[in-house]
Order: structure tokens, then C-alpha cells, then sequence
């Protein structure tokens, strides 16, 4: 099942979130302290389009998407404590783009 996101912070990306699930084609990992670290790094570079998380070891390992084709659904696989995000926006008005002003996230059938 993926779930967007809108993360809290001023410029509010808004983000499709695959959960125990990553994607071919990341470039190298990258090591940060927490989960939300690795969406900053990702929104810091105007080149990255998603990132995958994964969270088995401490600190976390980031592991950022450049190309579209990464996001094909071919490209996607399950992987235990790996969290998939994709970037939709940048810049997002939470309300409209989940469609309520209660709730962060929208649940989306699998495409």
C-alpha cells in the first residue's frame, strides 16, 4: 500500500510513501541519523526525485533516486525495514493535496 506524505517543515514536499519496500537504480547510500534526515537531504538537492530509507542499522542509509525510470513499478521490491519515497512536490498545500485538512496522509491503491 503507499501513503503520501507532507512533512511538516516550511516549503511542506509532499511525498508517496512505499513502506518495507525499495526501488533499482538509487545511487550510493548515504549514512544519516533518522529517516526524516535523509527526505532533508533529498529536498536539499534539486536533482533528487525519491529516496529509500533503510533503517536496519543505525544510522540510517539513505539511498537517493535521480531517474524516473527508478519509479517504473518493474523497479519496485519488498525489502523489510526499507521505507520508498517518492518526491511529487516540493512546495504542497496539505489540503489539497490529500483532499482533507485532518490527516497528513491518503492511502493509494498499488498502480
Amino acid at each position: 500500500m503507499r501513503t503520501l506524505v507532507a512533512m511538516p517543515e516550511c516549503n511542506r514536499p509532499l511525498w508517496e510513501l512505499t513502506r518495507d519496500s525499495a526501488r533499482i537504480g538509487a545511487a550510493s547510500p548515504i549514512s544519516r541519523s533518522e529517516e526524516e534526515h535523509c527526505l532533508d537531504l533529498c529536498i536539499a538537492d534539486r536533482m533528487c526525485i525519491g529516496v529509500d530509507v533503510d533503517y536496519e542499522l543505525d544510522p540510517v542509509l539513505c539511498w537517493l533516486h535521480y531517474n524516473r525510470d527508478d519509479y517504473i513499478d518493474s523497479n519496485l521490491y519488498g525489502q523489510d525495514k526499507t521505507n520508498s519515497y517518492q518526491l511529487i512536490t516540493r512546495c504542497a498545500d496539505v489540503t489539497t493535496a490529500t483532499g482533507t485538512a485532518t490527516s497528513q496522509y491518503k492511502n493509494r491503491p498499488h498502480i
